[in-house]
Parts: structure tokens; sequence; C-alpha cells
């Protein structure tokens, strides 16, 4: 044990639920601060995880009236009793480095604080005099180890010679977690390729070039890892009205020729697409937009020899003939390349009346082959037109807590082969802001469990703000609402609680497979998650937290009820 008095240097076992602070600014979020953290007296971590699962950890170092130089950290690998190994290659070890947060929506200009959300290297770091220094450990469990309690030690050495030393005690269960490709759980994720290509230095000349797909290959490797189902694709100019500090382009060159026809190149679409095909990101491609945020359509007009950004309401007679133009050709070249079944003309939060134009000129032009999706910032699920409507996601804050109608109109869609997920973006609480208390990033996969949705959509991925590290503050959202990762392939702390919220949600679908009785119990426990009730605002509009419930203490609720039953199913699988 590391006996913590007369010491200037310390640590002990945190939670990952909680961001640690030296001090909490403001009363809208929980923090652990400075006082609390040096009560902290635990420094042996003891964690559950299945066979192919990933075991996550916070631990915390903190230092009094002495600066600690220098601070390294080492891993351990972790031994069974049986001289069983998760060898230390297969354990991450970050220092969870800082950005700055402001409060409100928008959140640009407001008072801000430092929240600790990056997943750093582990460099030496110096701690300053009465300062906090968490510690993030991924474990991954191998898909072939042995069931088994498995125990270690990570170390944290600094240029003063005084160390802490922590425990670690890992209990892998005897089942496995299914391979991602056949995860029971819908991910979207939207990506922006704009962005990673401002981040990686790529100038816009060099856009779709090997230079920009190769800085693209490991960064979207780490979302298809997570289980995104979902390609982004945009097939007219800036569908978002310029929402994002990158805004997106055509990956569909529309070209008016001199006769007043319309030519479409759909070379920069086809080379992405097969490109996130080659990850396994696969199940579906989203065309943004035939209904976009501000009508929008950008071509190239070969008699005035320039390009034309022009504006044409939906409905209008030229709406529906350049629409129509785009169509007749889209849907050939999709069925062509193989991709057809899986395409949809995507849309986000348009009026439905809208949707079901652009629906009717779909249908018409492709018989009803190609389909339509959409995310709906309103509660319209009694409208009978939701079922031409292939994969709705509806924003959680719609959702009637107490009421089944989600549950019943999501069985309805699934009896028709159509999908449906929910949502949560800026102005909804919980959430994956920097800001927010890590546990909501887990709690939103629950949530979906609990209304029977297929799964979860957030915009966005990787839509990065000017300089994600400085802060990720933005002139339009909630700060952190645009990306949840940051530039360079470094993940966060709410990143690495939504990926574990969606193998939770992989689990107890597993489960539900695998014994029915088991399934309906959890299904009963999860049906009494209290509601957070209203949502509530800060002083310069951003959510907070309304202090209804305790999020973190939902999540480890719905956590215990999932290990007891996963241990029911290794019992009943002996004797089976």
């Amino acid at each position: 044990m590391n006996s913590q008095e007369n010491r200037t240097f310390n640590g002990a076992v945190g939670t990952t639920d909680m961001h640690y602070v030296v001090e909490n600014l403001f009363d809208d979020y929980k923090r652990v601060d400075y006082n609390e953290t040096i009560q902290m007296k635990q420094t042996t971590w003891k964690g559950t995880a299945w066979k192919g699962d990933r075991a996550s950890s916070q631990l915390v170092l903190w230092t009094t009236n002495e600066e600690q130089d220098q601070v390294t950290l080492s891993i351990s690998d972790l031994i069974s009793d049986n001289n069983n190994r998760i060898e230390a290659s297969d354990i991450h070890v970050h220092y969870v480095k800082k950005t700055k947060a402001a409060r409100g929506n928008p959140s640009q200009g407001n008072p801000q604080e430092v929240v600790p959300d990056i997943l750093g290297t582990i460099d030496p770091v110096n701690i300053k005099p009465f300062d906090v220094q968490p510690i993030w450990i991924s474990i991954d469990v191998p898909r072939d180890a042995s069931a088994g309690i498995y125990r270690g030690q990570l170390t944290a050495n600094a240029a003063s010679s005084e160390s802490v030393i922590f425990e670690l005690e890992l209990e892998v269960l005897d089942l496995t977690l299914p391979e991602v490709k056949d995860w029971s759980f819908a991910l979207d994720l939207w990506q922006n390729p704009y962005a990673v290509a401002r981040v990686n230095h790529i100038p816009e000349n060099q856009l779709w070039t090997k230079a920009h797909f190769d800085a693209m290959k490991p960064h979207y490797e780490m979302l298809a890892a997570a289980g995104q189902n979902v390609i982004t694709t945009t097939v007219t100019y800036d569908p978002w009205n310029s929402q994002t500090y990158d805004r997106y382009d055509t990956m569909v060159k529309w070209t008016k020729k001199a006769d007043g026809q319309f030519d479409f190149n759909f070379d920069i679409f086809d080379q992405w697409v097969q490109f996130m095909l080659d990850l396994g990101i696969n199940k579906q491609i989203d065309a943004y937009s035939m209904v976009s945020w501000a009508s929008k359509i950008k071509y190239y007009d070969e008699s005035q020899e320039c390009d034309i950004i022009e504006t044409v309401p939906v409905g209008d007679p030229k709406w529906y003939e350049m629409w129509r133009a785009f169509l007749e050709a889209f849907v050939p070249h999709l069925e062509h390349k193989g991709w057809l079944d899986i395409t949809t003309m995507a849309n986000d939060e348009r009026a439905l009346d809208d949707m079901i134009k652009a629906a009717d000129l779909i249908e018409e032009v492709s018989g009803g082959r190609l389909k339509i999706s959409a995310a709906m910032d309103y509660n319209n699920l009694n409208d009978a037109r939701l079922d031409r409507i292939h994969n709705i996601s509806i924003g959680s804050i719609y959702i009637e807590h107490d009421s089944k109608q989600l549950t019943d109109i999501s069985e309805h869609r699934r009896s028709l082969g159509l999908m449906t997920t929910i949502y949560n973006c800026v102005g909804h609480y919980p959430n994956s802001f920097t800001r927010s208390v890590p546990a909501e990033s887990v709690w939103i996969s629950w949530y979906a469990l609990r209304h029977a949705v297929d799964g979860y959509l957030r915009w966005a991925f990787d839509s990065f703000v000017e300089k994600p590290f400085d802060t990720t503050d933005f002139k339009t959202w909630e700060s952190g609402d645009s990306a949840l990762v940051y530039p360079g392939l470094i993940s966060s702390v709410r990143f690495e609680r939504m990926k574990e919220g969606i193998r939770d949600a992989v689990k107890v679908r597993y489960i539900a497979g695998e014994d029915y009785t088991l399934g309906k119990e959890i299904e009963a426990e999860i049906w009494n998650m209290e509601g957070v009730g209203s949502i509530a605002h800060d002083p310069y509009n951003g959510v907070k937290d309304p202090g209804r419930i305790d999020i973190a203490q939902e999540v480890n609720r719905l956590k215990a009820v999932l290990d007891s039953a996963s241990r029911k199913l290794i019992e009943e699988m002996k004797v089976r």
C-alpha cells in the first residue's frame, strides 16, 4: 500500500464516471475537486470484462506543496493464478490532458473551465503543486483469453524518487463479446472528411488524393472499431448550411450542360464509399441531402463557365426538375455499383411534409428501390407516413419517458423491415459534450435499450473546431458537440464511455438472444430507469444537470444488473 502521510506525491483509484479537477468553477455539473480527491485512499482497482471486451479505469495522481517533475508511468502484464497473461501491449495507458470548454449554447465567448477529456500520451509530465493528474487505462481482453482473475500493477515514478503503485485486478468472465461486424446495435456517428483534411494539413487542392486517404485510414479505423454502420456522404453542396468549422462540399459534381441538361460525376462519391466499405463500415450509405438546411445546389454551368450556387426551395418546380435529373442518374449508378440496397437519401431535422415530397419523387424514379432516412427533432410517431421512411432517428428529448409509444413504434417498424434509432445533440440532456459528466455517454445506449430501438445516432464524430486542443467551444453549439475525438488518432474520455455503453447494449442483446428469461429480467430493470426531468439551462442557455437523478448511480445500477445476468448465463451454459 501507498502511505499518504507526509508525502508530496499521492494517488488513488477514481471512477470513470467523473472528471477530476483542481477546482469546480460552476455549479451546473458535478466535478471531483482537489479537496475531495485528497480524501481518496483506495489504490487497488477491480474490474470485470468479457473476452474480446475492453475494461477501463481512471486513476488519479495529486501533489501537495511540491511540484513533481518527469512523472513516468509503467504497466505490467496482468497475470492470472494459472499464469495466463494479458500482455502489457494490450493495455493502453494515457495521461488525461485538458482542454477548455465554456458554458452556454452557443459556447464561444462564455466563461470557461478546464476539462480533462483528452486521452494523451504517457510522455513524462510535470505536476504542479496542489494539482491533480488523471490517468486513463484501457485493457483490451483477447478473444482467446482464459476466464479468471488477472492481476498486475501500474507504477507512477517521479524524478524526486517518490512513486505511487496501483494494484490492478481484472476478472475475465467466460463469455465472449460478439465480433464488431455481428453487433446488434446500430451506430451512426457522422463523419466529416473535410475536417480530417484540414487538421492533417491537406490543402483543398489535395482533397481525395492518396495523402488524404492515408490520413483518414487510421482515423476511420478507430470509428469502425466502435461499431460504426453508416457512411456519411454529401451529394449536394453544404447540406448543413455551414454549421461546422469545415464546410461540407458535394461529393458529386453537378454540371449544367450548354443544352440545359444536367450531368453528374460520381468519382469522389465512389472513392469515399469504397474506402469506407473496405474499413468494414458497410451497413448503410447516407446521401445528404435532398431536403437540406438551406436548399442550396451547387453546379458548374458550362455556358457561364463558372460554379453556380442556387437556392432551390423544396417543392419548387425547379427543385423537382433538378432532383429528378439527379435521381435518374444516381439510381442506376448505385445499382451498377451494387450499393442501391444499402443507400438512403438522408435528411436532418427537416419538416416531415418536405421529406414526404422527397419520398414521392424518390419512389417515382426508383420504383421504391432507393430508401430515405431522417433524423427528426420532433415527435410525430403516430403519423403513418413514417412507414415510408426506412430509417428514422428521434431526438432523445422528444421521447415520452414513461410511455411505451416509441417501443411499440420500433417493434412495428421492425416488422416492416424498417429501422428506428434515437439521437442527441445540442440542447439535449444527458449528452456527450466536453463538459458532460462522463457517465452520460453510457446512459444514452441504455436509454436506447429502454425504448427497444435499433441503435443510436449522433453528429458528429469529427467536425473539429479550429483548435480543439485549446478549446472545444464553437460559435454555433455547446462545447464539444461537433466532435467526439481529437485530431491525431486521439480518443476522449467521453468517446471511451460512449463505446462502453454500446458494448453494454451488445451484451444485453446477446444475453437476451441466449436466454429469453434473463433478457426479460434485464428489460424490466432497464424500464425502471428514472427520467431525467425537464431540461435545465445555465445562464448562457447551455443545458445542465437538472439535478433530478444521479446519472452515474443509475448507470452503475444497470451495469450491476448486466453483471449479474452475465454470471447467471455462465452458470446456465455449464449445464446445457
